[in-house]
Parts: structure tokens; C-alpha cells; sequence
């Protein structure tokens, strides 16, 4: 994997460019190679600019060169704007003395094999360089601060991005993240810096998170995703946006595999393509948006408020019914919603006996006879009550030109108590917004969605981190066959719990070997190939006899001869104590490495779909909080009267799953999927009582 710190001195130069060369350019600013140039003269780039054309002896009022090889300086940015027969010459003349290429070029391996080609020769001449590859096919990248714009995007021909914004959008998509850059800066966030990757045959979106997390200037990173082809890479930027403190907030598409076929397993009908994607970004500082409009919103929420460092929410409102509204929501969503102490009723009360001060903090519209009211209550929540965040419903008294004034002193005087998130919930015009915004309040007309945007930013204070255990990995061996009583046997002498049992190669045998592992038992058929027994009715349960048994095994036997089974067998089993079923699986996926799969089982898995993915390395601590986060962990908790299972002892079973199951995929290259389903969760222990390993 690259060495993004010894990576990290070349970005620095990419991204703050002293001097800016176009090849290709145009006379024309607002052709494909004049953009660039006139973009960066409009924002007073302070650099030199390199206009490259050997038609021209001027462009744009610049002096032009032939070739990149007749500029007599270092170049920190190439732009390459032209034709892809020609990329290759600009790259080789500039070895040695340029930082980085942004080609805009396409032609590559979006075109088939040939252009496949052409790409990987392109990026190990620049890799040969030392230089940066951003692209081919992109439209480049802005850096505002710097007056930088080695861009072809037409969205800015009429506005420039805001300086000195703290917000970074890393995009995969050039034209659609220049559409998002646009509404940001129409929508006033401060996205001073913009990158669009292409064909990311250099530089990663995972590259760019990396980077910016690390920048001094960058508070937000926005990233519009496709598809992330490096896995460990892009959980280090993770970690890299963790350590820094900062705030990643994700849109990706791509949910669904399209014309892809299910796995064989439970599992495979239950995880989606995208479960990984989450699994990778759960327990960081990150957000996955579900919409654009929602990315603009959390990045103008945490920029304009900032980010709740928990999950105490304080309500005020003028509107009873608002307030049980966002009360409501704020449960719903995970939110806590603190007793008021005397400190803040006693006063509210004194002044407005019918209010209630309680959170929702109501004091009523009396708000409008003593405006000085609502400064006095807010002034005493931010001192006598831990809060993370607070919400002010004002309705439409917020325009109300008599208040406005009154209205705005009374959030100064919280800013300047507090610097938690604050929010005003209602309607006012752009130049009342506006006023508010400059002391760091978001101005939300709806009140659930004020709401939605607390609740989804404060997720991030739970971030605990890189998910991997500290155990470190195991090397378990492998399994004789896939089959269950192979994949038994050796989780037996790995130390995972499985019931007694006997494996028998002929049906008379069965008695004698039920016998032996005690009744009640349990009979099932074994044979290459049989992955799901109870659709093929090959298990019979709580056989008390030996009669009862001879049975069942000479029923199972036959049942084999008409499936055709290669070397059928079977396995007698202790029966279990009652409990509760869970579905526990490790499979692999191509980009993040094996994922842990776990969920309730029986009608939980196959009608409610209820299962949590996390990837397999993931801590006991994380791996708690996903059975708590099932939707039936109620079930688990001792609900309706049950018992009440050992959540802790289980999370540190699937912990040893995990990096089994983990070591296994990585030991045998066929292994794809290991799957325990069920096992038996019981006041007495856990046992997996069937078990099958899926290869190729």
C-alpha cells in the first residue's frame, strides 16, 4: 500500500501550487484548455501561469511556449488538455521538474482493453517521476485559498468557490461533483477546495481524505463515492480523519449489485453489496448522507454549528406542539433530553406560570410581551445544564422586524457563554439568516429536520476508532471439506463450542453412536454439495430411542441415494438446551477483507432480514454494540419474560469467530464464506449447530 505520509510533501506542493502550466491552451476562456487559465487570472492566482500552444505567441495576455520542455522553470501543476495520442510525450517532457499532472484527457480505460493499457503506462511514467497523477478523464481540481483552477467545470464562470471555508469535496464523479460544488457555494458552505478524481489512476478519493484530514485549513470533507478499490487504504484516511479530529461526511450510490447473483448462503440473500461500506465506516468520524441535499445540509450544519461532542439535547420552544414534535424525534433518534434543574424553572416559572420548563423548555409566546425573556432562559440553560446541543423554535416570530434585534442579542449572549451547536428553528428572510450566521447559528425551518441533522451529527462522538482488535490474527488451519461435520471437527479443536457428536458412515451404525453421545439426539445427513439440510427434509430432531434413531437413519439414507450424494454419511448429535437461534457468518469481500455477519435467527433473519455486518476484525466492544443495535435485541434481553443472555460473552464468541473465520479466508484463497447457522444461545453456554464453508 502507498506511504501516504511520504506521499503527503508531494500533495502539498499539488495542492498549493506556485506555478500552473496548460497544455493545450486555448485563446478561448471558455474552451476546454482556456478555462484554467482564465479561471486562476480571474481568482489572482499569484503563481506563474504557463500558457502551452505553439500556435500562439499570447494567450489570454500571457506569453506562451511552444512545449512544456521550453519552459525554463519548475512547474508545480501541469494541466494536460490535450488529445489522448499525445498525453504521453507532455508526461515525458516534463520529467524532473514537475510536481504533479491534472489530466483531463480521456480515452482511456473507460474504452476497453487498449485504453487499459495506456492508462497503467500513464501512471507508472508519472509514478517513475515522483511526480502526482491526478486523473486521466477528470475535470480537475480548485483550490480556492490558492487562486488555483486548473478546472474545465463551466459552473464557475459566474462565481467563485468561498475562501477560507474549511470544507473539502472529493468527488469520482466530475461533472456531478461539480453540480455539488455549485449548490454548496450557492447554498453559502465554505467549500474552498475541490477534487475530482476520474479514473483515479493516481491519486484516490482515499488519498484525498487523507489529505485533507491532515490539512490545517480543512474542518469538513464531503466525498461523492462510486466505489472504494482499496479497502485498507481507505480505512487509514479514516483513521487519519479520527486522529485530526475532523468531520467526513459520504454519499455513495451504488447500493445494489445489479445483475449479480446471491450467494449460496443465508447470508449472501441478506447482505447487500453495500454492508461493507458501512460496516468500514461505522465507529469513525464519518457520515453517510442518504442524499445530496442531506450532505449539504450536515456540512453546513457542522460548519455554521459545529458538531455535538454527545447526545444531550436541550429544546426551547414558544410552541408546545413543536416542542412534543421535536421531543418525539430526538428519542426516536438516540437523543437524550435532560431534566431542567430548578436553576433554570424556578425563573421561567416565576415570570410565566402557565410555561413548562421542563425540556422542551415551553415558555410560551410571553416570549413576545418580555422579549428579554428567552435571553434570560437560554443564558441559564448554557450555565447550569450539560448540553451538547440546543434548539430554539421561534417560529415565524423570528422575522418579526420589532424582535429582531432583541432576538439576535439574545443568541450573542449564549455564543458568548457556549460554543455548542445551536440551532434556530423557523422562518426568516435571507438577511435575518444571514445576521444569524454570523454568530455560528443555523437557521432550520423544519423542525424534525433540526432535529435529524443533531442527532445524525452526533453519531460521530461514539467514534471509538479503528475497529480492529488488539488481539491481532489467527492462523487456524483449515478445515478437511466444506461439510458440516468436517467444518465441526475443526472448529471442536480450535476451542468453539459445538455439540457432542459422532459421524457414521452407514445407517446401522447410527444406534450404537447416539448411544454414546447421549439422548436426546439429533440425526443429519452429510454428503458433498448438501449446504441446506432442512429444505431437503435431511435432519431429525430430539430422537429420545435407539428404535426412534435406526429409523431416521435408514429414512436419511435413503433420502441421499435419490439426492445422488458422493460419499453420504452421517452425523448423530447431542441435542441442545433451548434458546434463542443466531445466524454468525464470515465472508469475504473483495475490497475491505472478510466481514462478520451476525443477526437473530429463524424468522428474525428470514422475514425481518435483521442482521448487523462488521468487519471481521472488529473489537468486542463494537461487536456489543452491533447485537444491541438489532432490531430484536429484545430478544436477547430478556423480553416478554425470557431469560437474559450474556451480551458481553457473546460479542467476545463472535470476536473469536471473526478472527478465525478471518484467518481461515486468508490462509485458503477458494474459502469465501464460512457460515454457523444457527447457533444456539442458551442460559447454559452457546453451541454452533450446523456449520458449512462455501468455496468457489
Amino acid at each position: 500500500m502507498r506511504d501516504m505520509d511520504t506521499m503527503r510533501a508531494r500533495w502539498e506542493r499539488f495542492f498549493a501550487p506556485r506555478s500552473l502550466a496548460v497544455v493545450g491552451a486555448s485563446q478561448d476562456p471558455s474552451r476546454i484548455g482556456g478555462r484554467p487559465i482564465a479561471y486562476s487570472l480571474k481568482a489572482g492566482f499569484a503563481g506563474r501561469i504557463y500558457p502551452i500552444n505553439p500556435k500562439y505567441d499570447r494567450i489570454q495576455g500571457l506569453k506562451a511556449w511552444p512545449s512544456l520542455a521550453a519552459v525554463p522553470e519548475p512547474v508545480d501543476v501541469v494541466v494536460v488538455a490535450v488529445g489522448q495520442s499525445q498525453v504521453e510525450q507532455v508526461i515525458r517532457e516534463g520529467a524532473g521538474k514537475v510536481g504533479g499532472y491534472v489530466v483531463f484527457s480521456a480515452g482511456y480505460k473507460e474504452t476497453g482493453e487498449a485504453g487499459r493499457l495506456a492508462e497503467e503506462r500513464l501512471a507508472r511514467l508519472v509514478a517513475d517521476q515522483g511526480a502526482v497523477l491526478l486523473g486521466p478523464n477528470c475535470l480537475g481540481f480548485i483550490a480556492a485559498d490558492a487562486g488555483a483552477y486548473p478546472t474545465f467545470t463551466s459552473g464557475f464562470e459566474d462565481v467563485e468557490p468561498v475562501r477560507g471555508g474549511g470544507v473539502a469535496i472529493v468527488t469520482q464523479s466530475g461533472a456531478f461533483g461539480a453540480y455539488l460544488l455549485r449548490l454548496a457555494t450557492e447554498r453559502g458552505i465554505g467549500a474552498s477546495n475541490w477534487v475530482s478524481t476520474g479514473n483515479e489512476a493516481g491519486l484516490t478519493v482515499a488519498d484525498l481524505i487523507a489529505y485533507y484530514a491532515e490539512d490545517p485549513g480543512t474542518r469538513i470533507i464531503c466525498a461523492y463515492l462510486e466505489g472504494v478499490r482499496d479497502g485498507p487504504r481507505f480505512l487509514e484516511a479514516l483513521e487519519r480523519v479520527d486522529r485530526a479530529g475532523k468531520l467526513l461526511i459520504v454519499v455513495k450510490v451504488g447500493r445494489t449489485e445489479r445483475g449479480a447473483q446471491a450467494a449460496r448462503s443465508h447470508t449472501g440473500s441478506l447482505v447487500g453489496s453495500d454492508a461493507a461500506f458501512d460496516a468500514a465506516l461505522r465507529g469513525h468520524r464519518a457520515v453517510r448522507a442518504e442524499s445530496v441535499r442531506e450532505m449539504l445540509e450536515l456540512a453546513e450544519a457542522a460548519a455554521i454549528g459545529g458538531v455535538p461532542r454527545g447526545r444531550r439535547y436541550g429544546i426551547v420552544t414558544v410552541s408546545g406542539g413543536a416542542g412534543i414534535l421535536m421531543a418525539d424525534a430526538a428519542l426516536a433518534a438516540g437523543l437524550e433530553l435532560p431534566e431542567m434543574p430548578p436553576a433554570v424553572t424556578e425563573p421561567v416559572l416565576a415570570r410565566v406560570p402557565f410555561a413548562a420548563p421542563y425540556n422542551p423548555v415551553d415558555i410560551t409566546a410571553q416570549t413576545i410581551n418580555e422579549p428579554d425573556l428567552l435571553a434570560s432562559t437560554l443564558r441559564a440553560m448554557v450555565e447550569h445544564v450539560d448540553l451538547d446541543a440546543l434548539a430554539v423554535f421561534l417560529s415565524h416570530v423570528i422575522a418579526a422586524p420589532s424582535l429582531a434585534d432583541t432576538l439576535v442579542d439574545a443568541f450573542r449572549a449564549v455564543r458568548e457563554r457556549s460554543d455548542l451547536p445551536l440551532h434556530l428553528v423557523g422562518f426568516a428572510p435571507e438577511a435575518v439568516r444571514r445576521r444569524y450566521r454570523e454568530l455560528n447559528v443555523l437557521l432550520v425551518e423544519d423542525p424534525a429536520a433540526a432535529v435529524a441533522l443533531v442527532a445524525k451529527l452526533a453519531a460521530v462522538a461514539d467514534a471509538t476508532g479503528p475497529s480492529a482488535a488488539t488481539t491481532g490474527g489467527e492462523d487456524p488451519g483449515a478445515p478437511a471439506t466444506g461439510e458440516e461435520w468436517a467444518v465441526k471437527a475443526w472448529l471442536r479443536d480450535l476451542g468453539l463450542p459445538v455439540p457432542e457428536g459422532r459421524r457414521v458412515g452407514r445407517p446401522e451404525d447410527a444406534a450404537e453412536a447416539a448411544a454414546a453421545v447421549g439422548f436426546p439426539v439429533a440425526v443429519k445427513l452429510q454428503g458433498e454439495g448438501l449446504l441446506h439440510k432442512t429444505e431437503h427434509g435431511a435432519v431429525r430432531l430430539g430422537l429420545t430411542g435407539p428404535e426412534a434413531v435406526a429409523a431416521a437413519a435408514e429414512a436419511l439414507w435413503a433420502l441421499g441415494e435419490r439426492l445422488g450424494l458422493e460419499g453420504p454419511s452421517l452425523l448423530i448429535e447431542a441435542m441442545a438446551p433451548p434458546g434463542e437461534e443466531l445466524l454468525v457468518s464470515v465472508r469475504r469481500d473483495p475490497v475491505f477483507g472478510p466481514l462478520l455477519i451476525f443477526g437473530l435467527g429463524g424468522i428474525w433473519t428470514e422475514v425481518l432480514r435483521d442482521v448487523r455486518t462488521e468487519l471481521a476484525s472488529a473489537s468486542e466492544k463494537r461487536l456489543a454494540e452491533g447485537l444491541r443495535a438489532l432490531r430484536g435485541a429484545g430478544v436477547l434481553l430478556g423480553a416478554r419474560g425470557g431469560p437474559s443472555y450474556d451480551l458481553d460473552a457473546l460479542a467476545r464468541f463472535l470476536g473469536r469467530v471473526g478472527r478465525v473465520g478471518a484467518g481461515l479466508l486468508s490462509r485458503d484463497p477458494d474459502a469465501m464464506e464460512l457460515e454457523l447457522n444457527p447457533v444456539r444461545v442458551s442460559v447454559d453456554g452457546i453451541r454452533i449447530l450446523d456449520a458449512v464453508l462455501y468455496r468457489r
